[in-house]
């Protein structure tokens, strides 16, 4: 699919502020990994808590600490070892660099790290974002199993402007990570899943040693 471009009105003064960034989204083929990948996530989710019980945070989202998600420093999906999960792992490098060309730039080689989101009913994840800082890249999501719910991309500096996505199975989105985004308030009867990662390009990852301190507490894998 087309990469979808968000870009600022023109500025009518020098202190406006602007933006021009693009989202990009695509479906997983075949669509029927996602049952595996529900299934082995499910049955990881308790053990991974329990290892991890008492660490971790949750990365603003508000989900807590005893989470899948609160213990996304600890673990690395990109990492497992399950045949859907290696296949997921290359599918995300390839759309990457589709994404790079859908905007007019080369394929290039990432590191990432990445981690799922088990929501029942009555959970919600806040406004956050996967960080601004000088190693930021790219970051995703994609939908393993969702009913009647959405995510929603703000628009930098328009907390009343937002772009929707519903959250339909086998669905990825890569977006900027300074980009702020949360969902619905879930209320289906059975879990909400997702999965959700980080990418940054291989000369940042394996840079200096101030780039390595960033990494230092969730180390990365190759794409």
């Amino acid at each position: 699919m087309p990469a979808i471009r968000f870009q600022s009105p023109p500025k009518r003064t020098p202190f406006a502020p602007e933006w021009d960034y693009h989202l990009y989204t695509e479906f997983i083929n075949p669509i029927d990994i996602i049952q595996h990948m529900k299934y082995i996530i499910l049955s990881k989710e308790k053990s991974i808590i329990e290892e991890f019980s008492g660490k971790g945070h949750d990365g603003s989202t508000g989900l807590g600490a005893e989470t899948l998600t609160g213990k996304f420093t600890y673990y690395n999906i990109f990492d497992w070892s399950e045949p859907v999960f290696t296949f997921f792992k290359n599918w995300i490098g390839e759309q990457h660099n589709n994404f790079r060309k859908e905007i007019g730039l080369p394929p290039m080689p990432v590191w990432g790290k990445c981690w799922a989101n088990v929501m029942r009913k009555g959970q919600v994840i806040n406004p956050h974002n996967h960080g601004a800082q000088p190693e930021s890249y790219l970051s995703g999501h994609f939908t393993i199993a969702a009913t009647d719910t959405n995510t929603y991309y703000d628009y930098p500096y328009d907390n009343d402007e937002y772009w929707v996505e519903k959250n339909i199975p086998g669905l990825l989105t890569l977006f900027p990570s300074c980009i702020t985004h949360w969902t619905d308030t879930y209320q289906g009867n059975e879990e909400r899943i997702s999965i959700a990662f980080d990418l940054y390009p291989e000369d940042v990852y394996l840079g200096t040693d101030a780039d390595k301190k960033f990494f230092l507490e969730s180390p990365c894998v190759k794409l």
